[in-house]
């Protein structure tokens, strides 16, 4: 079993829920937080947010 915070992860411990928001937000720092309400009023610990990072940023040469 391991703590994360004041939570235990492991068997027989209630389900550790982290969101994952992507660009659901639309940029919109608005929208963000009221997704972030929403999944902490669902019972979601955290959120993930990622950066959208095209293919042709990461390579030299993207396929055309």
């Amino acid at each position: 079993m391991i703590t994360i915070g004041n939570r235990k992860i492991g068997a027989g411990q209630a389900p550790f829920v982290i969101v994952e928001m992507s660009g659901n937000h639309n940029q919109s720092l608005e929208r963000a937080m009221e997704i972030v309400e929403a999944a902490a009023k669902a019972g979601a610990y955290g959120c993930v947010m990622r950066p959208l990072i095209k293919i042709g940023d990461m390579v030299s040469e993207a396929p055309a």
